[in-house]
């Protein structure tokens, strides 16, 4: 991306250059503006540093999709229940399937 905007950069200044030997004033001032905007996502771009490479763990840590390190059974449990429910059901209660009259 960055040598994109430099390329850019470096065509709006020759741009620029010819409008000012031409004495276009609505061109240079609409240049200058837009070089005004290309330099501030340049600086952006430059200040943000995302690396989207794998993550890396610490050689203790386990990849298992079964570790449930930091919960109880009880709790896994309690959770399993919560979401096998139907909405409005209460724990111990059975819901009737029959319309009340």
């Amino acid at each position: 991306m960055l040598p994109r905007l430099q390329e850019i950069e470096a065509d709006l200044l020759t741009r620029r250059a010819r409008a000012d030997s031409e004495g276009w004033l609505g061109e240079i001032e609409g240049l200058d503006l837009t070089l005004a905007f290309l330099r501030d996502k340049r600086k952006r771009l430059e200040r943000t540093t995302t690396s989207l490479g794998m993550p890396v763990r610490n050689s203790t840590e386990s990849w298992h999709a079964s570790d449930t390190s930091g919960w109880s059974r009880r709790g896994l449990a309690r959770e399993h229940e919560r979401f096998r429910q139907p909405p409005g059901a209460q724990r111990g209660h059975v819901m009737s399937t029959r319309p009340s009259r």
